[in-house]
């Protein structure tokens, strides 16, 4: 008997029990369907954040802060996780959370970095709202980012971006503030001017700081956490206003900065480490965006947990309903045995069954999920839809490596389940299998 004649039989003895067969398939479908969503979820999102990177450039730019700064800031996402923080009163200190001069000039020492590239930033700028000649409504900006570096490369509509060292105030927007300010063609906002304004503290009464348009971002990773972009000249100027009341030694404060490294003769884990070691820490453009990433591993695992316990439950099934086959067929296999049909051969029958009962569930599982993942995706682009202004992002993508590895985990898994039960076949005595009742 050929083993395509064995494969054949197989996949027929599967029907001789319609309802079981299909339960045990069921209990392996669930388990393939939640562990591919999750890692066609996994992939999308992996992907985009990688071609955010890619497209972002900065393979030589770092952003760093003291080391202070930086504990004080776990310290504050520890507390808001509810975990009870220890009373630190260096933390607290101002000038214990400022870069110092010494650090600097240690800083601008250390081989690989671009002393003339280094450029350090007080008080995180902020402003009350943002408004144009085109609307006479104001809006919240949530986050001023910094373009302090020409490595960096924030994708865009329109518009060539800011120069990061131009005297005059330079603002780049992402598309739904271009939308908000009143410019419905985004090449309308090229070159125009918005205001920032920011309450005067002290005379309760506005200031409007005026910057000119450079370019219009699209909607990424980046231009979400911050949505306005100003170059150095505009960044310094919010902040002066906002510190502008402030005793001097606080107002010269430096928290955090940048610059630019040789990132062709050193890595940037070496420049993090010889930042460390004078007290200060540091990250990439990678580092910041890869946060995303880590929360996304510790879900997908969490699903892939629950498609694992699944697919147990399945394991147990294959190995009942294959064990009721043998008690079923245990004269077949006595005939087939009499009539010259091998023990291993046996075996195989009952073992091509249980993968089979393992590939049609992981089937399955791929089909619904590619039909299912891909009119979500649909949806979810479709106009007024959450993901309208993100074109690129899909929420799964199926590729082939994120397939084919989890269909022959789930046969393999259907085949050591199914060894029991067909040891069991392969093994019995032909004279006392056709004697069976």
């Amino acid at each position: 008997m050929k083993f395509l004649d064995i494969l054949k039989e197989s996949n027929r003895n599967l029907l001789r029990n319609k309802g079981r067969t299909f339960l045990t398939i069921l209990a392996i479908f669930i388990g393939s369907f939640v562990i591919i969503i999750a890692n066609a979820i996994a992939t999308g999102v992996n992907s985009y954040v990688d071609d955010q990177i890619n497209a972002i450039g900065g393979e030589g730019y770092i952003e760093f802060m003291s080391k202070s700064t930086y504990d004080t800031m776990s310290s504050y996402m520890a507390s808001m996780s509810g975990e009870i923080q220890e009373y630190n009163p260096e933390r607290n200190s101002t000038t214990a959370l400022a870069i110092s001069d010494e650090q600097v000039e240690k800083l601008k020492n250390i081989p690989g970095i671009k002393a003339e590239t280094v450029t350090l930033f007080g008080a995180t700028p902020s402003v009350d709202y943002v408004t144009s000649d085109k609307t006479d409504k104001r809006f919240i900006v949530t986050s001023i980012g910094a373009t302090p570096s020409e490595s960096l490369n924030f994708q865009r509509v329109v518009g060539d971006g800011n120069q990061p060292f131009a005297k005059e105030n330079q603002i780049e927007i992402n598309i739904d503030y271009a939308k908000a300010l009143g410019f419905s063609n985004y090449n309308d906002a090229i070159n125009q001017k918005i205001r920032f304004g920011i309450l005067d503290q002290f005379k309760m009464k506005y200031v409007e700081i005026e910057a000119r348009v450079t370019g219009v971002m699209a909607n990424g990773l980046m231009s979400s956490m911050a949505p306005v972009r100003a170059n150095l000249a505009l960044i310094d100027a919010i902040t002066a206003e906002n510190v502008k009341y402030l005793p001097e030694s606080q107002k010269n404060a430096k928290f955090t900065g940048c610059a630019d490294f040789d990132y062709k003769n050193y890595s940037a884990e070496e420049i993090k480490k010889a930042l460390e070691e004078i007290d200060i820490s540091a990250m990439t453009v990678a580092d910041e965006v890869g946060m995303f990433k880590s929360f996304l591993d510790v879900m997908v695992a969490v699903l892939d947990v629950f498609g694992g316990i699944a697919l147990l439950a399945a394991a147990i099934g294959i190995i009942n309903t294959l064990f009721m086959s043998v008690q079923e067929r245990t004269r077949e296999i006595g005939l087939d045995k009499a009539l010259g049909m091998s023990s291993s051969k046996v075996f195989l029958s009952f073992s091509l069954e249980a993968v089979m009962l393992g590939f049609w569930g992981s089937a399955f599982g791929i089909i619904l999920s590619v039909v299912l993942g891909t009119v979500v995706d649909t949806i979810l682009h479709a106009d007024g839809n959450i993901l309208e202004s993100f074109p690129t992002f899909h929420v799964v993508e199926f590729t082939p490596a994120n397939i084919i590895p989890i269909v022959l985990v789930v046969m393999t898994i259907a085949f050591l389940a199914g060894t029991l039960p067909a040891r069991q076949a392969a093994h019995k005595n032909p004279i006392d299998s056709l004697r069976y009742e």
